[in-house]
């Protein structure tokens, strides 16, 4: 996915229901695959927003729906999904 993408795709979805919350905090907690996001990117983000992106990883898709499951949700701002639902089983 190209850079200018990527940040539609945040803009839409932070001005849609995370800029309030995120209005008081300097850092946004990404739970996101390795690599996904360029440093550039990350580096425009932070320019224009004036916030830091601060990623935290998964390696698969049960890793990362087993931690949401499990109700440590909470402590990401923002959680990378990729496919259209969790996995329950």
């Amino acid at each position: 996915m190209k850079n200018k993408n990527k940040w539609s795709y945040f803009a839409a979805l932070f001005s849609s229901f995370l800029v309030p919350t995120l209005a008081q905090a300097d850092d946004i907690r990404l739970y996101n695959w390795e690599s996904y996001l360029s440093e550039s990117f990350k580096s425009d983000f932070g320019a224009k927003s004036g916030h830091t992106i601060k990623e935290i990883y998964f390696d698969t898709e049960d890793v990362r729906d087993s931690t949401i499951l499990a109700g440590r949700a909470s402590v990401f701002d923002v959680i990378m999904m990729d496919t259209n639902s969790l996995n329950f089983s």
